[in-house]
């Protein structure tokens, strides 16, 4: 056929909705997909000063962490969905409190899900690695996207993922809050 036809199937009743939204959470999860993606600073317009405030305004006691989640920047959005999904969204306390109380399983789940979504892992594997089980955890890490403090958060037990992961979250949120507090308003705007 030279000129196929395409045609919609899908019926009338289906609309796509867009909702946009505002969040001090998506703010902060989405500077950590930047910071976890530190070494190809040319694609975002933040420019090496953001990098240089987290590296020189991060405690001691969280910059290795920080450190090792450069290259791990594909695990803060599947947090971002966590978020919406859950109405936790308004505020980064309220959100750090919800990771707490999630079942650390549940939580590695999430991670594992969104840094996975290109290796076509199936769901009993994603569970076996969330569940801490090191030959699924092998092949979660096999996956490009991983990256090495993925690796670490996954080599540690569920609960101390879960630690780990709000220690990074509270203490690049108390780095980066104003700048965060000032961004929001235009935001809203546009």
């Amino acid at each position: 056929m030279d000129s196929p036809r395409v045609r919609d199937y899908t019926g009338t009743d289906r609309k796509l909705k867009v909702s946009v939204e505002t969040s001090p959470v998506y703010e902060l999860l989405l500077s950590m997909f930047v910071w976890g993606n530190k070494n190809q600073p040319e694609e975002y317009e933040c420019g090496s000063t953001f990098f240089e405030q987290l590296e020189t305004d991060t405690p001691d006691s969280a910059a290795t962490e920080l450190d090792a989640m450069v290259d791990c920047g594909e695990i803060w959005l599947s947090l971002i969905g966590l978020a919406q999904a859950n109405g936790v969204a308004r505020s980064v306390p309220e959100f750090l409190t919800h990771i707490g109380n999630m079942d650390p399983v549940a939580l590695r789940r999430v991670l594992i899900n969104g840094a996975c979504t290109r290796t076509g892992m199936n769901d009993d594997e994603a569970e076996a690695a969330a569940s801490g089980d090191q030959a699924a955890v092998a092949s979660v890490l096999a996956d490009e996207y991983a990256g090495k403090g993925f690796g670490d958060l996954l080599e540690s037990d569920p609960d101390e993922t879960q630690r780990r992961l709000i220690d990074i979250l509270s203490a690049v949120h108390t780095v980066l809050e104003s700048s965060i507090s000032e961004s929001l308003p235009p935001l809203r705007r546009d």
